[in-house]
């Protein structure tokens, strides 16, 4: 028997030890939430939308549970846990009362006396989900499927097992009908065979760019709608105006906070810091402040900022970023190393400076609390040094002046671009990428739509 192990990054010690799903296992569940789907996408859409906002009641009530498996999982820092169990609930709570608004038909304008969209369920949805959000990442995927009139075949990450069972529990306790939301685990093979399987109307992955160009692939060979939500190397980018020292030590605060939330590991994290010439010295010296500040340890503690990284094999590769970025003459201003004393996956924070278009560390996305610095002497310079990135997902600018930032939104090549704010999701925005970022939207209007059939019905004579 195959077996995979649940390891808590704070300390390397084994959780738990699970059996992999076996291809009988896995194609019995595809069956059921077939099933089971052609039922459910029959029930009205107000008990759906019932049904969705007991969810983000239930998840509320008992978010200190929920964030406890997140934090012993894959060791995200327990008051940012509970944060993600909070935003959960409120995305819960912004889909269902959207959802009758979302989902209306709307008319059209055509030569037929009666024209419009309808919004219907497609099947049954493979989600294939990443580790750190293990729950924010898989109700983002789950929710407007469900209230589309979907079911779920949830694939989540193998070091969040303990995470995929509470949802799919959380389902069966709030509907009271199992294979709405199924999740499996299994050895790499099978994943084709899912994607293939025809009960599989679409693909939702969350992970990196190689896995989603695989996933891309088989999925469109095989007509399946996808959407990727894919990595990112966002430039925050802090203008010329920011001069006072109290305005670069705001900004900087906030470049701290975007860079080491989930210690650096999100996609939508700010990771390259443009900054103009003229304060770059002011603002290294203020983020070396902020960072200095961060509280390093047990991510259970509810003072600690900067937990563990999630998996030793990620640490390792986050390091090997860094390491070849100085053989190719980046400096280390500070921290950028694993942190031997402690037991358990900890990296600390630092800045690196100086890196050169030959590092890898220049395009690649480094996924861990380090910020990589970039200092430019114009707005053209600074553009450029945004774009350079084989990434588009998103992007922030900095300025005393919105209207001067704002018009160079469009020089931007991301999905998302934020003025004097910190790259974030919002349930009532879509939010996706371009480039290697990936493709499709999620949440607001066109998340929801993502899910759905948009079908065109159009009347005679």
């Amino acid at each position: 028997m195959r077996v995979y192990q649940s390891i808590n990054p704070a300390n390397a010690e084994l959780l738990q030890v699970y059996k992999y799903d076996t291809w009988t296992e896995i194609n019995n569940k595809l069956e059921n939430l077939k099933a089971q789907q052609t039922l459910y996408k029959k029930t009205p859409l107000q008990h759906r939308v019932e049904k969705v906002l007991h969810l983000s009641d239930k998840l509320f009530e008992n978010k200190q549970k929920y964030a406890t498996l997140i934090t012993t999982e894959m060791g995200k820092p327990i008051t940012q846990a509970i944060a993600e169990i909070e935003k959960t609930a409120w995305m819960c709570r912004e889909m269902a009362n959207h959802a009758k608004e979302f989902l209306a038909p709307k008319l059209i304008s055509s030569q037929y006396i009666k024209s419009y969209s309808s919004y219907e369920s497609l099947g049954v949805v493979l989600a294939i989900m990443p580790w750190n959000f293990p729950f924010w990442q898989a109700f983002r995927c789950a929710v407007p499927a469900l209230l589309v009139g979907n079911t779920v075949m949830l694939k989540h990450a193998e070091n969040v097992p303990q995470c995929a069972l509470a949802i799919e529990q959380i389902v069966l306790e709030i509907w009271g009908e199992d294979y709405l939301v199924n999740s499996f685990i299994n050895v790499e093979e099978h994943i084709d065979d899912v994607i293939e399987h025809e009960y599989i109307a679409m693909v939702s992955f969350t992970g990196s760019t190689a896995a989603g160009r695989k996933v891309a692939k088989l999925a469109g060979e095989n007509l399946k709608k996808v959407v990727l939500e894919l990595g990112g190397s966002d430039p925050f980018i802090v203008l010329e105006d920011i001069q006072s020292k109290e305005q670069i030590q705001w900004v900087a605060q906030n470049a701290v906070k975007g860079r080491m939330l989930n210690t650096g590991q999100s996609c939508v994290a700010s990771k390259r810091f443009i900054v103009h010439q003229s304060i770059y010295d002011a603002f290294v010296e203020e983020c070396l402040a902020e960072i200095n500040k961060l509280k390093i340890g047990n991510p259970m503690d509810a003072n600690t900022q900067i937990g563990p990284i999630a998996r030793e094999d990620l640490r390792s590769s986050l390091h090997h970023l860094v390491k070849e970025a100085v053989l190719e003459q980046a400096s280390i201003r500070t921290g950028c190393k694993p942190l031997e004393d402690i037991k358990g996956f900890f990296y600390q924070p630092g800045i690196l400076e100086n890196i050169t278009p030959n590092a890898l560390a220049y395009k690649e996305e480094l996924f861990g609390p380090v910020m990589s610095m970039y200092a430019y002497a114009s707005e053209d310079e600074a553009m450029i040094l945004a774009n350079a990135t084989n990434y588009g997902l998103s992007a922030s600018i900095w300025s005393k002046d919105h209207s001067h930032a704002e018009s160079l939104l469009h020089k931007i090549h991301a999905g998302n671009v934020y003025i004097n704010s910190i790259s974030m999701s919002h349930p009532h925005l879509p939010f996706g990428g371009i480039k290697n970022s990936g493709y499709g939207k999620e949440l607001g209007s066109l998340g929801l739509h993502e899910f759905c059939n948009i079908k065109t019905n159009c009347v005679h004579i």
